[in-house]
């Protein structure tokens, strides 16, 4: 027999694979009383998946004669053998490959099967197959309705009138004094429910219910649903909460680690977090590695809520589990290079607690760690808690005798922002072999160079090591260094030391050409017209570098004489020679400095070796000039289609002729790629030439109806544009079909609180089950992003980056398209939160791009038609 379980599945399932629904439900039939038990519980589950597979298959190939059937078997197959693991509700993706008519078609045959059952087990899969379709039409809901009147007082039908009053109470489709009669009666003579009764006390909010919650979920451990409704009471009952805290934490003592997300949302109590951490620093650290640790940790990381934030600020780490945890934080784990060990893992993970308790030690923990471990995959986590949280004494990373094996260039770039004059010693003194060094590495240490000497002042220490005879690729980095850290230097002497450098004859082009940049960017214009002129470099990244000089210095002028080197520039190159960037920048500032004129831009622009994205990045800050416009509309147009997308193009297209934002290219864009759309949308909101009021209109019209990813991104600047507008579109959609309501919802949750209840008194009623639960999706996002928009103004107002970092980690696991617009801002004008800003936007951009991913996935409405 086959080992694999997905493997032996497949082998029962080949026989029936390719055919008709038909032999598809005898084969499910066959296996439900012989092969699950025979298989075992693996097996059986990856049986049941591949049996799901093949009925999704069978669907797509438009088998739909005997649809209703294969939902009935499936969601008892899933219900009775696969409780834990594959659900009835799984069968969405079966009912949106069905499209319309046929849903409805399945739905009347389920109402059917459920009316005429002459056994409870036959209801009870007509039951399920309803909730599978999930749609709950007028005469749906009064059928159910129905069918709970006939059947409530029948034991044997217990688990499926107890179904319908869950669904009937999900989607807010009874009178609630009805409801509540409907309850007791089936809960009458009990004291304990099962999971759709747990369910209904959460749907009613049934706070005096509470005891039976928690009586049932005593009785069964496995009724989840049980303990999932004490948590929704607890989230809309803080009262609630602190009562049934102490009855969570003790049942959660004799269950092992799981502490569910849930749970720690539900309950913003400082008596949560101490008591997850006393069990944290309780466990056997003999046993550090054993996911234990780990997996505490992870839960005091989720405890994001308020109070659970600031319980963190107070709590007491005894002597002993200070000692632990140190052990743990500076321990050699033993991993090379970036791949991650057990013990990586434990490490960090224990990281993330010591800064989230703020620990004063953590700063010379985190020196400890990097000195006996530099070359670790946690290094780079180490690195950045060090350049956050201001550790002291960095040279002692680096071995300032130049040991080879202690130098890790991407752990630089994060710490020089912390930098003292003895760590930039030794980070110029640290071995580096350039050949074997990728040039994205060589790049790293130039900008780590760069940033370290200005913040300790001392650019001229990396004209020391450029004249002391470095390796060529060391010259270029210190060379790249000085160019960014010298803009503050007003120093003569070390001006005339950085020409004297460029001018030798034994310098290489790339040294040459940073330094001489620097000097006519920053060493005065005086300087730059007098020598820059003089040099005769052989290569071609020489010239075009000194050519560059000349420009920006203003030694050249001529209009023409620079339109011709542009020319000539471009004309040589060649194959693996330098790209079109140095000639293309010249070109911006040549124009920004009003050598040449736009016409001269624009015929410039048509070459086909233009670098236009890097003219665009060179030119900002300029505008207004269609003739420039034109020639990159020419190049925007050809490059954002349905299958490429070049977003900065079009930004910059649109700076300098936005009367090309016009009816005619919206048109044109419903069928460009996602990406191109959205480059479309935010090119409106910068530089549409249309009141705040057209600028909606316009987005609205673009994104509606297309790509999820489109339409998310467009309601969201739509929503920032005008609130006020984007709520009178929100309450017409409301009264719309499902997409129109879906987009509702999306630009709902970024809107005034009075439109999102709106928003929520129509959704929760509405038929579409996809929409209900969808809308508890966005509900979350909502909560989410109003936690984020304080923890954000705390970070913003603290000059303590130690104590505040337990707001940053919040940040980023809560912080979404709202919090990156405000990281924007921050970004633009608080220069010492530069680093922090960056860094915290990667993450939660990162984050965005799978949340997103996953949520369009599992909002996806039926087809309409079949």
């Amino acid at each position: 027999m086959t080992a694999d379980p997905r493997a032996r599945a497949r082998e029962i399932l080949e026989p029936h694979q390719g055919g008709s629904i038909g032999s598809l439900l005898a084969f499910i039939r066959s296996i439900r009383a012989s092969s699950y038990h025979d298989l075992g519980a693996e097996n059986a589950v990856s049986l049941s998946r591949e049996v799901f597979d093949e009925s999704l298959n069978a669907v797509r190939r438009r088998n739909y004669t005997k649809l209703p059937e294969l939902f009935a078997e499936l969601s008892v197959v899933m219900e009775d053998h696969l409780a834990s693991a594959v659900r009835y509700f799984h069968l969405q993706p079966l009912i949106e490959q069905a499209g319309g008519a046929t849903r409805k078609r399945a739905l009347l045959k389920a109402q059917q099967l459920t009316e005429h059952a002459d056994t409870p087990e036959l209801a009870n899969r007509g039951v399920h197959t309803i909730w599978a379709i999930g749609y709950l039409p007028p005469n749906t809901i009064e059928f159910l309705e129905s069918f709970l009147v006939d059947q409530i007082d029948k034991e044997d039908y217990y688990n499926a009138t107890t179904s319908v009053l869950e669904l009937l109470t999900s989607a807010h489709a009874l009178d609630r004094r009805a409801a509540r009669r409907y309850y007791f009666r089936l809960k009458s003579g009990r004291q304990s429910v099962n999971g759709h009764l747990a369910r209904v006390i959460a749907n009613l909010d049934l706070v005096k219910e509470l005891d039976v919650l928690t009586r049932s979920y005593d009785q069964d451990p496995e009724n989840w649903n049980a303990i999932f409704a004490v948590f929704e009471l607890a989230k809309k009952h803080k009262a609630v909460a602190h009562l049934v805290l102490p009855w969570y934490l003790g049942v959660r003592d004799g269950n092992g680690l799981r502490f569910e997300s849930n749970g720690l949302r539900a309950f913003d109590d400082r008596r949560l977090v101490d008591s997850i951490f006393t069990r944290f620093i309780d466990l056997d650290q003999s046993t550090a590695f054993d996911g234990s640790i780990r997996a505490h940790a992870s839960f005091l990381m989720d405890c994001n809520q308020p109070n659970q934030l600031k319980a963190f600020e107070s709590i007491g780490v005894p002597r002993s589990a200070m000692e632990a945890l140190r052990e743990i934080c500076t321990s050699d784990t033993g991993s090379l290079g970036k791949f991650s060990t057990i013990e990586d893992l434990e490490k960090e993970r224990v990281w993330d607690v010591v800064l989230r308790l703020g620990l004063p030690m953590a700063k010379e923990w985190a020196v400890e760690s990097l000195v006996r471990e530099l070359h670790g995959s946690s290094a780079p986590q180490m690195a950045e808690a060090i350049a956050l949280i201001g550790a002291d004494s960095l040279a002692r990373i680096y071995d300032v005798n130049g040991d080879n094996g202690r130098f890790v260039l991407f752990t630089c770039e994060h710490l020089a922002c912390r930098a003292d004059e003895p760590f930039l010693l030794a980070l110029l003194r640290a071995e580096g072999r350039g050949p074997t060094i990728v040039n994205s590495a060589v790049q790293q240490y130039a900008n780590a160079l760069a940033r370290a000497s200005f913040v300790t002042g001392r650019s001229d220490l990396l004209l020391d090591y450029i004249e002391s005879g470095v390796e060529t690729w060391r010259k270029g980095a210190c060379a790249f260094g000085f160019r960014r850290s010298s803009r503050k230097e007003t120093s003569p002497v070390l001006w005339d030391r950085a020409r004297r450098i460029a001018v030798d004859p034994s310098v290489d082009d790339l040294t040459m050409g940073e330094l001489i940049l620097a000097c006519a960017e920053h060493g005065g214009q005086r300087r730059g017209r007098s020598w820059i002129s003089d040099l005769r470099p052989e290569s071609l990244t020489g010239r075009m570098n000194v050519f560059l000089a000349e420009v920006i210095s203003g030694a050249k002028r001529d209009g023409q004489e620079i339109l011709a080197a542009i020319r000539d520039s471009l004309h040589e190159l060649r194959g693996s020679q330098p790209d079109s960037r140095i000639p293309t920048i010249a070109l911006a500032v040549a124009y920004r400095k009003g050598f040449i004129s736009g016409q001269s831009v624009a015929d410039i622009l048509r070459l086909p070796k233009t670098n236009h994205g890097q003219f665009v990045f060179s030119s900002r800050g300029l505008g207004l000039d269609p003739i420039v416009g034109r020639a990159l509309w020419d190049f925007a147009l050809r490059w954002n289609g349905s299958n490429s997308s070049n977003p900065a193009l079009l930004e910059g297209a649109a700076r300098f002729d936005p009367s090309r934002l016009n009816a005619d290219l919206l048109k044109r864009a419903t069928k460009w790629a996602p990406n191109a759309q959205i480059g479309l949308i935010n090119s409106i909101e910068w530089h549409g030439p249309f009141s705040k009021e057209g600028k909606v209109r316009r987005i609205v019209d673009l994104c509606l109806g297309a790509d999820r990813k489109t339409q998310w991104h467009g309601l969201f600047i739509a929503s920032q544009l005008s609130k006020e507008q984007m709520a009178q579109f929100v309450r017409g959609w409301l009264a719309g079909d499902e997409k129109r309501v879906r987009a509702a919802l999306e630009a709902g949750i970024w809107l005034d609180a009075a439109t999102w209840t709106h928003c929520v008194r129509v959704a929760r009623r509405h038929p579409e089950g996809v929409l209900r639960e969808y809308l508890s999706v966005l509900a979350e996002i909502r909560e989410e992003g109003v936690l984020a928009r304080k923890y954000l103004a705390v970070v913003s107002a603290s000059n303590d980056f130690l104590q505040s970092y337990r707001y940053i980690q919040a940040l980023r696991r809560l912080g979404n398209e709202l919090t990156l617009r405000s990281l924007e801002r921050i970004r633009a004008t608080d220069v010492v939160r530069g680093e922090l800003i960056s860094e915290l936007t990667d993450v939660i951009e990162k984050r965005l791009a799978g949340a997103r991913t996953t949520q369009f996935r599992d909002s996806r409405l039926p087809r309409e038609r079949d």
